[in-house]
């Protein structure tokens, strides 16, 4: 899961009445979500698609919504965001090659004319692990420019909401 925290929205919720805030939040939270998913299923790294059709949105339930979530729960994901091994990048980054179980891999590896999985674990773990994909991250990145302009639309509709109160 990537997190974009703003600055100071606590305090804004706050001040304001959240009959007013309410849904502007809601359909920025959305907008900004939509967007970071969009962008992760075109980075996201592709086989047979299971991570690129899982990758989901949540957006907070509170009145008014204060988060939105974008990520995957499929079991391989942080390994292609964050890589492995030597090549780890993050927080998880343990810093020895990795060498991942052959068994795991027997099936990609049939599907992409490799003998055996052992056969492209030993060609993961000789290189040091898996590089990074950065799907996530990427796309969080490149929708920075998109999240402004939502949040000047959240502006505009919550002063039309506070005009029209």
């Amino acid at each position: 899961m990537m997190e974009v925290k703003i600055e100071g929205l606590d305090r804004l919720v706050q001040k304001c009445d959240g009959k007013i805030i309410h849904g502007p939040l809601k359909r920025f939270w959305q907008r900004c979500a939509i967007k970071v998913q969009g962008r992760a299923k075109e980075k996201a790294p592709v086989d047979r698609g299971l991570l690129r059709s899982n990758i989901a949105t949540q957006i907070d339930d509170g009145n008014p919504p204060l988060w939105a979530k974008v990520g995957t729960n499929v079991f391989y994901a942080p390994y292609q965001e964050f890589g492995t091994g030597l090549l780890a990048e993050g927080e998880g980054k343990k810093g020895g090659r990795h060498w991942p179980p052959g068994a795991a891999l027997d099936l990609w590896a049939s599907r992409h004319g490799f003998k055996s999985g052992r056969q492209v674990a030993k060609i993961i773990g000789m290189r040091g692990g898996l590089r990074p994909k950065r799907y996530l991250r990427d796309a969080l990145k490149e929708s920075v420019e998109d999240i402004r302009g939502f949040m000047r639309t959240l502006g505009e509709e919550i002063g039309k909401a506070w005009d029209s109160k």
